[in-house]
């Protein structure tokens, strides 16, 4: 993609984040194109915590699950820049902070999901690069304490891509009764 392009590509993702109809549909959309720009340019990253207010302001209810497409994009964004969009974790704004965990929780899905190495069987590197990426664990140690199941199972999926001591026998007991709880509520919700 030429510089043109690109601008023009960056502008419909601002009036996407302007007009943008508040539907788990329409985020998906959102999400899309954000990750792919991602992977072409670093200034994208400018547009984040706009991204990520909208994500985070959507209103709860649904699984806010990301389509296998996002994968098609998330393998070409460099580590560098997925690692400052981790950094969105622990903003200080409570929207941006709850939009970068519904994101990455849904990037930690794609990440993690075996069927999505059936699209990508010559870029293997390229998926070992990505689940390489460390998040704080520690974020995701606050969360899964939670009272909330949601913020729980956020908690539990970011620690599947931190450096999370697993040998520290409290924090691996804490890990576990946080998966038994977010795992029994599940099972009351349906």
């Amino acid at each position: 993609m030429n510089a043109e392009g690109l601008a023009r590509a960056k502008q419909f993702l601002r009036e996407l984040i302007d007009r943008l109809p508040q539907t788990h549909e329409a985020i998906q959309v959102l999400a899309v194109l954000f990750i792919k720009l991602l992977a072409l340019d670093q200034a994208t990253l400018q547009l984040a915590s706009q991204v990520l207010t909208v994500i985070g302001s959507l209103r709860p209810g649904k699984p806010k699950t990301l389509p296998w497409r996002l994968g098609l994009s998330l393998v070409d964004v460099p580590l560098r820049r997925l690692a400052k969009l981790a950094e969105f974790t622990g903003h200080k704004d409570e929207i941006v902070r709850r939009g970068a965990l519904i994101l990455w929780e849904g990037l930690i899905d794609v990440i993690l999901a075996d069927k999505e190495h059936i699209y990508f069987p010559s870029d293997a590197s390229k998926w070992q690069r990505i689940r390489s990426l460390r998040l704080d664990w520690q974020r995701g140690l606050s969360l899964i304490s939670d009272a909330d199941n949601t913020k729980r199972r956020q908690g539990i999926t970011l620690l599947s891509l931190s450096h999370f001591p697993v040998t520290d026998i409290v924090r691996r007991t804490e890990l576990l009764t946080a998966i038994a709880q977010a795992q029994a509520e599940d099972e009351v919700e349906t």
